[in-house]
């Protein structure tokens, strides 16, 4: 009996040094994974840091390429014109309809003494759904009979027809016309409409008086 404990003890004595040396050998397993994957993601960090200078070289260089509202080459035409220049030209242009006709006022007839009716200058809506048109007068010689019309245009005729018709001005004072989807309709004061594609503001006279008027309008969104 005891020569069968000498050999458990035995066997017992030579299992845990090889367990010993299996926790090493799995623990430094682990240390090489750990290091293994920090070494993958610092791989990973540089591959994103170069890529992200990369693109910040690509935007700086485009931008560069582009160049800005100021650059010659967007604002005059040259014998050496050239495709990057219309491509500049054009790119600017639409920037600054996009952004006028969704933020800003417009300046329809600066303020003058007009004895007929000024040429309405055609307007066009990228983005606005109504308006605020606003006709001020300052000064008249005699009676005067005006009124402000915002008008739209049919596409396919080039017809235009009125949207919102104010009454006669008879006298100095400020008149604003505002068309909007959902306004409560006024007479000659608000339109529940929707500001269409192409648009203008006709100032009509009823006689050849002297009048000194300025019209503009605010786009809304």
């Amino acid at each position: 009996m005891a020569d069968e404990f000498n050999i458990l003890d035995q066997e017992a004595t030579l299992t845990i040094p090889e367990i010993d040396v299996n926790l090493s050998t799995r623990a430094s397993e682990a240390t090489l994974t750990t290091r293994a994957a920090e070494a993958t993601l610092a791989t990973r960090a540089s591959e994103v840091t170069l890529a992200t200078r990369a693109s910040e070289t690509t935007a700086a260089a485009t931008a560069a390429a582009l160049g800005t509202p100021t650059d010659a080459a967007a604002t005059t035409d040259t014998d050496t014109f050239s495709l990057l220049a219309l491509f500049k030209r054009s790119l600017q242009h639409l920037t600054s309809l996009i952004i006028d006709g969704r933020h800003s006022a417009v300046t329809l007839l600066a303020s003058a003494a007009r004895t007929a009716e000024a040429a309405a200058i055609p307007q066009v809506n990228l983005a606005a759904l109504g308006l605020h048109a606003y006709l001020k007068i300052t000064a008249n010689t005699g009676g005067i009979s005006i009124k402000p019309i915002v008008e739209a245009q049919d596409v396919l005729t080039g017809d235009w027809y009125p949207i919102l018709t104010s009454s006669n001005m008879t006298a100095i004072g400020v008149r604003v016309l505002k068309v909007y989807p959902g306004l409560a309709g006024t007479a000659s004061m608000v339109a529940g409409d929707v500001l269409p594609l192409n648009w203008r503001v006709r100032v009509e006279h009823n006689n050849v008086n002297s009048v000194t008027y300025s019209l503009s309008a605010n786009l809304l969104k």
